[in-house]
């Protein structure tokens, strides 16, 4: 495991913001599979999730939360010195939605933008971009991470998908410091894919990559870097990221968003993570993606 760490920066706050519509996912359910509805949605352990409404993008779903943010930590567009846009379902091909974030937020036309085409990990993979700008030019980084993945969907996902942006702020921080390390293995890049415009899954691919390596994966991370005050998984699903956790015996520690949100992709984890702020935790923090690529990612930062 190559063992990274960013000295430098921190995270000083997280907004999000789900898409407009709320669907019973009993319902969605009752369309894929009529005969096993119920049971499908207390497997899945998602009861809720939310889609896009008419006119969202996952571009305007991170600016809405970032200019939440912006307002809610009272930071100046002058004070950010990059945006990172983390999204496999951009507003368009090009220009990237870090580019567009950068006029719809009016921020100075000197900012670095940078946009990673990235799934269920991205959003670890964007903090530590975010972090290292931070640290090296002593300003602050927008990343935004965000998907409108839904209309993606077909039979073996419908239940799972939802669509959210996010925004948070990675500060210049001299105490500050974040671990992070990272995994890839595209040799199993059919698991979960987009192909002819839906995203395809093969579900059980999924789980023991889930079930094996990531729990290897943070096995190893968590020995490197300390005590784990809280976890904030991906959502891939409430089944998967439960018992992920009782693997690593973090049941009474893991952060589930998924219940009533569904999988918003790498946005999760920073829906979770604006949960762990909110609940005024301290100590550190296990932030962890995997899915898509198939690739999994961790990082620990500290509250």
């Amino acid at each position: 495991m190559n063992h990274l760490s960013v000295s430098g920066a921190s995270i000083a706050a997280v907004r999000t913001r789900l898409g407009g519509m709320e669907v019973d996912n009993l319902e969605t359910a009752r369309l894929v599979a009529p005969d096993r509805a119920e049971a499908l949605v207390k497997t899945s352990g998602i009861l809720k999730r939310r889609v896009a409404a008419k006119g969202e993008t996952s571009l305007s779903l991170c600016v809405a939360a970032a200019r939440e943010l912006m307002a809610s930590v009272a930071v100046a567009p002058g004070e950010i010195g990059a945006v990172v846009s983390v999204s496999f379902t951009p507003q368009m091909a090009m220009p990237g939605n870090a580019h567009l974030a950068q006029a719809a937020l009016g921020l100075a036309p000197d900012v670095a933008a940078f946009d990673l085409a990235h799934a269920c990990a991205g959003f670890i993979h964007g903090l530590y971009l975010a972090a290292r700008f931070a640290a090296d030019s002593g300003k602050c980084v927008l990343l935004l991470d965000g998907d409108a993945q839904t209309p993606l969907a077909d039979a073996s996902t419908a239940m799972l998908l939802s669509d959210a942006g996010s925004a948070t702020l990675v500060r210049p921080d001299p105490r500050g410091k974040i671990d992070f390390a990272f995994l890839a293995d595209g040799s199993r890049a059919d698991a979960l894919k987009v192909e002819g415009g839906k995203l395809r899954m093969d579900g059980f691919g999924v789980f023991k990559f889930v079930a094996d390596d990531v729990r290897r994966f943070l096995e190893e991370f968590v020995s490197r870097t300390g005590d784990v005050a809280a976890f904030v998984p991906h959502q891939a699903n409430v089944y998967m990221v439960k018992s992920l956790a009782k693997s690593l015996g973090l049941e009474g520690r893991v952060v589930i968003t998924g219940d009533m949100a569904g999988n918003c992709a790498s946005a999760s984890v920073a829906l979770g993570l604006e949960k762990t702020f909110a609940s005024n935790l301290h100590g550190g923090v296990l932030l962890a993606g995997f899915g898509g690529g198939l690739a999994a990612a961790a990082a620990r930062i500290e509250l």
